[in-house]
């Protein structure tokens, strides 16, 4: 299917790959920067620095990373449901792994001062999905 995408058809499974690669870590975080700076202007350049004045570190990344998680459901909702996957499961991952995440971006906002590091992270979530 990947191979149909890029115009590769019967391409051996390493160009596809290699092709995959190589164009979504090029022009594929373009669009993933574009579309994680606003968001993340939001939750690692507001949210995160001022919960950090009330909690210690954790506190910050779960609260962070449920907010993140809840602001998402509506948009995953729609993915996860095409795809065809119960609602317990999709809902369970996804927290998971956006509560999960936010220890990384929390991490990277208030070590480095910058909201770029998270952009950054976040816009790989985007290209990969």
């Amino acid at each position: 299917m990947t191979a149909d995408v890029f115009g590769l058809g019967e391409a051996p499974d390493w160009v596809v790959i290699a092709m995959f690669v190589v164009l979504t870590g090029t022009t594929g975080m373009f669009t993933g920067v574009a579309a994680a700076t606003g968001e993340e202007i939001g939750w690692c350049g507001f949210l995160v620095p001022e919960v950090a004045k009330v909690l210690p570190f954790t506190g910050v990344a779960l609260v962070s990373g449920f907010i993140w998680a809840a602001w998402h459901y509506l948009i995953t909702a729609v993915v996860y449901r095409d795809a065809g996957l119960p609602s317990w499961y999709w809902l369970l991952t996804f927290t998971f792994v956006a509560v999960a995440i936010s220890f990384a971006q929390a991490w990277l906002r208030l070590k480095t001062d910058s909201v770029w590091p998270p952009i950054f992270l976040s816009s790989l979530w985007i290209t990969s999905a």
